[in-house]
């Protein structure tokens, strides 16, 4: 199989492209690359056989998309306080541009497209465990933002276009593109830089997780499936539990980092919680296999290992510190596009 991968260099991409290459797939990206400066290499980055294009998705043309079997739709503005830096073109990046993607994909005879979404389009639900049927109330401009393209895109759907919405947990794991804004990777990183797991508010907020060797397998399987079984469909992609709580990560990174401690303050802005059923997939696609203890006992083995070349990066490898760094240095305009 043949596939286009937008978003390659990133954390989720460069796992998925190690997976695909691994598999025997021919795997070809376009990505900005915005945050290799940020990044910390704490595992080697795979050579993939297939071509990187150092573009914007939003720049490809129908010729670019023809010959190949799949588009992976990853890149994106990907957490919440780096939309806030430019939320109207953060919304448009994630929303409108991804259902113009889908639709120049559907165009160039390209039967299937992937879409990452998010859990975090339940926005705030402690009471119910949400599965795809469940309202959803997104409380921030990514999970809006997401949530409109998830519309847009299945409304193109077609006996010949088979696109798939995969509504991400949050995600955590080691990469060869570090991320340390997401809950297990930030307490992790900073248990081990610092003795200190720093908890906000009571902790009694949950978080779906998955690891990041999950989500891309997880992909793979998507496309391996029938046309017919994905066409339009919209997936939660979770582990094996609905969510834990904040406090149960703070405790579990505490147990496993010799020395840290859990530092109480006052609540927290992040008004998410919520829980996620994801079983549903399971009917097309393996189970996520990695438990969060083994996942976040990897995360502190790697960040000790001599591939961490700076330990003052992990902390760093934060997206909305990285593109703040990028507009301030004037190589990005307002409408998120690179200044040539």
């Amino acid at each position: 199989m043949r596939i286009l991968v937008t978003g390659v260099r990133g954390f989720v991409g460069t796992v998925l492209e190690q997976q695909a290459v691994d598999a025997g797939w021919a795997v070809d990206g376009v990505d900005l690359d915005l945050y290799q400066e940020t990044s910390a290499d704490v595992v080697p980055v795979a050579a993939g056989d297939g071509s990187t294009a150092l573009s914007d998705f939003r720049e490809l043309r129908v010729e670019d998309l023809a010959g190949f079997d799949a588009v992976v739709h990853l890149a994106a503005i990907s957490s919440d306080a780096a939309c806030d830096l430019r939320a109207d073109q953060s919304d448009r990046l994630n929303g409108s541009a991804a259902i113009d993607l889908a639709r120049l994909t559907k165009k160039a005879g390209v039967s299937r497209f992937v879409f990452a979404s998010s859990c975090s389009v339940y926005g705030s639900a402690p009471n119910r465990v949400s599965d795809e049927t469940s309202q959803c109330t997104p409380i921030s401009t990514y999970a809006r933002s997401k949530l409109s393209a998830e519309a847009g895109i299945q409304a193109e759907a077609s006996s010949t276009f088979a696109p798939t919405i995969l509504r991400f947990a949050t995600l955590y794991g080691l990469s060869p593109n570090l991320r340390s804004d997401l809950v297990v990777n930030t307490m992790v990183a900073s248990a081990q830089m610092t003795g200190e797991i720093n908890l906000h508010g009571s902790g009694e907020q949950s978080r779906p997780l998955l690891h990041v060797r999950d989500a891309a397998s997880t992909i793979l399987d998507v496309l391996k499936s029938g046309e017919d079984d994905m066409r339009g469909q919209v997936f939660n992609v979770t582990d094996e539990s609905t969510g834990y709580s904040i406090a149960q990560i703070a405790e579990m990174v505490r147990r496993r980092v010799p020395g840290s401690r859990v530092v109480h303050h006052p609540a927290a802005t992040d008004r998410r919680h919520y829980r996620v059923d994801g079983t549903r997939l399971h009917r097309f696609c393996r189970r996520p296999s990695i438990r969060l203890e083994d996942g976040v006992a990897e995360v502190a083995d790697g960040l000790r290992s001599p591939h961490w070349q700076q330990r003052a990066s992990a902390l760093e490898s934060n997206r909305a510190r990285g593109l703040r760094h990028l507009l301030e240095r004037g190589e990005f305009g307002d409408d998120l596009r690179r200044r040539r």
